[in-house]
């Protein structure tokens, strides 16, 4: 946490959370709920999950109804408010691993939606972030940048670098017709169209987009947000 004087030590979070070794991707809600992924099914998927925060805990986990595990859910990105929620998953229509947004319906959550091929590419696209006022969506992409300036460049390469999008430029994206409260309350829409930043990413999983298909176990704790993006 953020001290007066600068970072506080590391804490581990309670055992109620990190119930196993293999507890990836926090994101952290407004009231400080806690979303996360969780392997199920022996290690051979993961499965999202949300923590309540209250009285200064958390509660114990609770499984997010869309997500049932029977397909591969991971990086869970959710609105500040929780009114929608976006992450990477293995079912259909999913190329491979695709990006899909939930809305939140009152008590309960619409079925997930995937972005599009605006957004998705033909490899896997995951590790789904947010910016602070969720309009704009960071992920990892094997894509490669199809841009003149681009073509050459080392980073450009498909080996999961960092992209950026416009949400609310993407129809995908819309609920019943209009735009999340929460992320678009701004009229500049821009381009549905994925742009990269310029620079490969300094990270990796093990096995690149295969780390997505191996057991939970084997995929590597090296996680990056939008504060990884390469710079100009």
């Amino acid at each position: 946490m953020l001290a007066a004087d600068g970072w506080s030590a590391p804490v581990r979070l309670p055992d109620v959370v990190n119930a196993d070794p293999s507890t990836f991707a926090p994101s952290v809600a407004a009231d400080g709920s806690l979303w996360f992924m969780h392997p199920v099914d022996g290690g051979r998927r993961f499965r999202l999950y949300r923590a309540s925060w209250h009285d200064g805990r958390f509660e114990p986990p609770q499984a997010l109804p869309f997500s049932g595990g029977t397909t591969n859910d991971v990086d869970p990105a959710v609105a500040p408010d929780e009114s929608f929620v976006v992450f990477g998953s293995s079912r259909a229509p999913a190329h491979d691993m695709d990006l899909f947004i939930a809305f939140r319906e009152g008590a309960t959550w619409g079925e997930p939606r995937p972005l599009g091929d605006a957004v998705n590419s033909a490899g896997s696209d995951a590790e789904a972030r947010l910016s602070p006022d969720a309009r704009t969506l960071y992920f990892s992409s094997e894509r490669r940048s199809t841009a003149a300036s681009d073509r050459d460049a080392a980073w450009n390469n498909g080996k999961y670098n960092v992209w950026r999008v416009s949400l609310a430029a993407c129809p995908a994206a819309r609920r019943d017709g209009g735009w999340p409260r929460a992320a678009f309350s701004s009229s500049r829409r821009g381009r549905c169209a994925p742009s990269g930043t310029r620079r490969a990413a300094r990270w990796r999983r093990s096995s690149s987009a295969q780390g997505r298909r191996a057991a939970p176990r084997t995929r590597s704790r090296t996680r990056a947000g939008p504060s990884s993006t390469r710079s100009p």
